[in-house]
């Protein structure tokens, strides 16, 4: 929730893990904000450092909240720079589930067209999608021979399926599954971790779990994402969004600063950079810092 407090901006609500921040207005500074979950939060700090190596001066406001809190903050000048996610965006600013498609070009265009009224630059996407994905053990996928979600079809009816609680409730989980695929699992066993479900696919506790594309556990364990053959799932690609005056005050290479970052990021990168903040307990600066000296930044 964004509230006007004596002349300031003050969000409110953003999530658990983050206390009320309230941001006074400032000079050339640009805020770079995340959403409050760790991928996003290491995004903010990879577009953050990319600037600050660029010698633009960045303040950090990551952590700030969910979408419903740092798009209106975007959007009334509150921050200037965030990492967003393609297709879920774009279903939030159009007001419209399901105008996301499976077009990259198609779905930017159509962002573009929404928040340019907004003052806001939309820039290009990179390779790295953080989608929703299928996933098996590899010993049950090479058992049932599964390579396609639509491979499930003949046997969904004997599967159990892992999945966020809210699953049910999603059109892009258990209904559009049944919807686009005509998959009726045998049992739905609601949990809200990704690692955990990752585990009771391990362990054989359940048959079919969604995960998303870019879970650390994914680079760890074996197993199977299954392709989605009928493209339930809009492109997720990672991008980068930035307030038109934060690029005209500090030039192109500000927004070419953050293109660099998306475009080098490939989905896989990007699951192996969340591992080792996970499980490896690395701090996102030091994280960051690593990646983008691959690149010469820094």
């Amino acid at each position: 929730m964004v509230l006007l407090v004596a002349g300031s901006i003050a969000l409110v609500g953003c999530g658990p893990d983050t206390d009320d921040q309230t941001l006074e207005p400032r000079d050339e500074t640009v805020r770079v904000a995340s959403f409050n979950f760790p991928e996003s939060a290491l995004l903010g700090e990879m577009l953050a450092q990319a600037l600050e190596a660029r010698n633009v001066p960045v303040e950090r406001v990551l952590d700030l909240g969910p979408r419903e809190v740092v798009q209106p903050a975007l959007q009334l000048g509150v921050v200037d720079v965030i990492p967003e996610y393609l297709g879920s965006l774009l279903d939030f600013v159009a007001l419209e589930q399901g105008a996301a498609g499976v077009d990259v070009e198609t779905n930017v265009a159509r962002l573009t067209s929404v928040l340019d009224s907004k003052d806001v630059r939309v820039l290009q996407p990179g390779p790295a999608e953080n989608t929703n994905v299928v996933a098996l053990s590899a010993d049950r996928a090479r058992e049932l021979g599964a390579r396609t979600i639509g491979d499930l079809e003949p046997v969904a009816d004997t599967l159990s399926f892992a999945g966020p609680p809210e699953c049910p409730d999603r059109a892009l989980c258990l209904p559009g599954l049944q919807d686009v695929y005509g998959l009726q699992f045998d049992e739905f066993v609601p949990q809200a971790s990704t690692a955990v479900r990752a585990e009771q696919l391990r362990r054989g506790e359940v048959d079919v779990a969604l995960l998303f594309s870019t879970d650390g556990v994914l680079a760890g364990m074996e197993i199977t994402v299954l392709a989605d053959d009928r493209d339930l799932q809009p492109t997720e690609n990672i991008l980068a969004l930035a307030r038109d005056e934060v690029v005209d005050r500090h030039g192109p290479g500000a927004a070419e600063a953050l293109e660099e970052v998306t475009a080098s990021l490939t989905t896989e990168e990007l699951a192996r950079l969340n591992k080792r903040v996970a499980d490896g307990g690395e701090s996102i600066e030091r994280v960051a810092a690593d990646h983008l000296a691959t690149l010469g930044i820094g």
